[in-house]
């Protein structure tokens, strides 16, 4: 081979890694960006999660707070119940004796009909 052939592939071999490189960078610059962009997202998604999160801990708070409440009046309704059961339970009776005193009325007042 003479010098000349040899500077001739020398010049293209060196133009075809410039190329190459080219082609390299610009792709490298591409996954880049992309990369970047990806990590924005994730970014943004994680911020909202992280919103959510915090909306969903002070529901969570505020659900457990009535809850507390609710259980307080519950008791405070099974406390006046076990205060007043009795008083039921006497009136309950007292009806019964009503209805039974009523009921033998009834049936005297039925025979002096008939015997009058």
């Amino acid at each position: 081979m003479t010098v000349q052939t040899m500077s001739k592939i020398k010049t293209i071999v060196t133009r075809t890694l410039i190329a190459l490189g080219g082609v390299v960078l610009i792709a490298s610059l591409g996954a880049t960006a992309v990369s970047y962009q990806m990590n924005r997202e994730l970014a943004k998604r994680n911020q909202e999660q992280a919103t959510k999160i915090s909306s969903l801990d002070v529901s969570v708070k505020d659900l457990n707070k009535r809850l507390s409440t609710r259980d307080d009046e519950l008791k405070g309704l099974r406390d006046q119940l076990a205060i007043v059961q009795p008083q039921v339970d006497t009136l309950k009776n007292n009806m019964d004796a009503f209805a039974t005193q009523a009921a033998a009325c009834d049936t005297v007042r039925r025979s002096l009909k008939g015997g009058a």
